[in-house]
């Protein structure tokens, strides 16, 4: 326990909490709303698809449903950790960009207090903007009218969550979700002809630029359901449940709009409109989402699942235009080629854990009638760890790569083809193990 503990610590200081999510991808479609939404879980999920609501692993943390917590082994300790790689090229009818980033993603920790209660805390994303892009909004004629758009930031969420177990068959969880961090976002307009002789400059607007920040500090909760039934000795059904209230997020909104002017021969800037500490909200609706799972002998596993999230009548700032329906269809399967009867004498590579998974998803964007739809495949794999003595734990390292194709280049829209690697460790000890002497 104490070498895990000086893992963690380590860990803490290589990396602190601050720079989660500082360099995440450029893509213009994370303009809007409150961006990309991380909800893909930890590399574990990663390689399923994004897979979690009938997912019970004993020795991975699934926080996207909580009543999966009970599934933790009664005297074990778990603390997990991952980094992203993302590489995209985006797409346009004229143009396109390559860009990379890499990121630590998440640090979660699980660990029981009876057999049928267990607890899980933990610090992920939530959503994450950050694009730069210039767009040309009106008719050939004002084709020197251009709008920059800048924007970075995102939303995380600390999370502490419970689960209980009733009567072997059922688990119920619940996860109390801190949100915050900050939303920052630019638009600069550039109304300037090059080829135009201003006979009266004085009256003339240079540019207009909006600075906005948007910083959210709240609570939301999420709460799931498990039922699960073995029959005979290879054969368990797992039905999940995920659900999160309509919540209305606190919002403070800091802003200030510049103005540049021409006069004689030089442009002077005018900040007319100051906005300090306003409050507002954003309204995250409602979700749900179902899931069910198989389980052959330990060896081999398949789920699929369902989920849905409406943002229609959300808004962030009054703007909520282009916002549509979130729903995802998510699937995976994990084979292990021997079960855990006959581990003790199996190989290195019987011991390896195989997955696979896949995702289909409307997103919550509909820009110019089109929905933008989010699809890909993923595979995956958990290494087995060995301690000093060259004995297997249940200790893991989970590599997870994700290709996903979103958007088109249909109605002068971006496509993206991405390419995610998820490197995630699973640290495992014993919880008040102690040691025996003879």
């Amino acid at each position: 326990m104490r070498r895990l503990f000086k893992v963690i610590t380590l860990y803490y200081f290589i990396f602190p909490l601050s720079i989660f999510g500082q360099n995440y991808i450029n893509n213009p479609y994370s303009r809007f709303a409150i961006g990309d939404l991380i909800n893909t879980g930890l590399g574990y999920n990663r390689s399923l698809g994004g897979s979690s609501i009938a997912l019970r692993p004993f020795n991975q943390i699934n926080y996207l449903n909580p009543a999966s917590y009970t599934s933790q082994d009664t005297m074990s300790f778990l603390f997990q950790g991952g980094i992203t790689c993302r590489s995209s090229l985006i797409n346009t009818n004229l143009d396109q960009d390559k860009t990379n980033n890499l990121n630590i993603e998440y640090l979660t920790i699980g660990f029981p207090i009876a057999k049928w209660w267990k607890f899980s805390i933990g610090l992920v994303p939530y959503s994450r903007i950050n694009y730069l892009f210039r767009e040309y909004p009106l008719a050939e004629e004002y084709n020197y009218i251009s709008i920059d758009y800048q924007g970075d930031g995102g939303f995380n969420e600390f999370y502490f969550g419970t689960s209980y177990e009733i009567k072997n068959f059922l688990s119920i969880g619940v996860n109390a979700c801190y949100l915050f961090g900050s939303l920052n976002k630019e638009r600069i307009i550039d109304n300037v002809d090059p080829n135009t002789v201003y006979t009266n400059p004085d009256e003339i607007v240079a540019f207009t630029r909006i600075q906005e920040e948007y910083i959210a500090s709240d609570f939301y909760f999420r709460f799931g359901l498990q039922a699960y039934k073995t029959y005979g000795e290879k054969h368990t059904f797992i039905l999940g449940a995920t659900f999160d209230g309509k919540t209305n997020i606190k919002i403070k909104e800091n802003s200030i709009t510049n103005r540049g002017f021409f006069k004689a021969g030089l442009i002077y800037v005018d900040t007319f409109k100051i906005v300090n500490d306003s409050s507002g909200s954003f309204t995250m609706p409602m979700k749900y989402g179902l899931g069910f799972s198989y389980v052959y002998n330990n060896i081999l596993f398949v789920t699929t699942e369902f989920t849905s999230q409406d943002f229609r009548n959300t808004a962030i700032n009054k703007e909520h235009k282009n916002l549509s329906k979130y729903n995802s269809w998510r699937f995976g399967a994990e084979y292990i080629p021997v079960p855990f009867s006959s581990r003790k004498r199996a190989s290195y590579i019987e011991r390896i854990h195989y997955r696979i998974g896949g995702h289909f998803t409307n997103t919550y964007l509909n820009i110019a009638g089109t929905q933008i739809n989010d699809y890909g495949f993923s595979i995956g794999l958990g290494l087995p760890w060995r301690n000093p003595s060259k004995l297997y734990t249940y200790s893991s390292f989970n590599l997870s790569y994700e290709y996903g194709v979103r958007g088109t280049t249909n109605n002068d829209l971006i496509k993206e083809n991405y390419h995610i690697i998820t490197i995630g460790f699973t640290l495992h000890d014993f919880w008040f193990r102690k040691p025996k002497y003879d």
